[in-house]
């Protein structure tokens, strides 16, 4: 009996389940440093490179489809 009931609680969780991958890559480095221009690509799954907008509240970031310029103003540990 308790594996009939994992095994519907397993298909209506399947069922419900949702998710968007995302995929964030820093160019030159691993870390983003402050005062110069990090070069990061982007590409989000089943959306076109045009359609990807992004936003900070730590610094500037420039570009377009899918290559991107940040510019972090000040340190952050998030």
């Amino acid at each position: 009996m308790k594996y009939l009931f994992y095994f519907v609680i397993t298909v209506i969780c399947l069922d419900q389940t949702y998710a968007q991958i995302a995929a964030i890559q820093i160019d030159n480095e691993n870390t983003l440093w402050l005062g110069i221009d990090n070069a990061v690509t982007v590409a989000v799954e089943g959306y076109s490179c045009n359609s990807i907008f992004l936003t900070t509240d730590n610094g500037t970031i420039t570009g377009e489809k899918g290559h991107y310029i940040i510019r972090p103003d000040k340190p952050t540990t998030k």
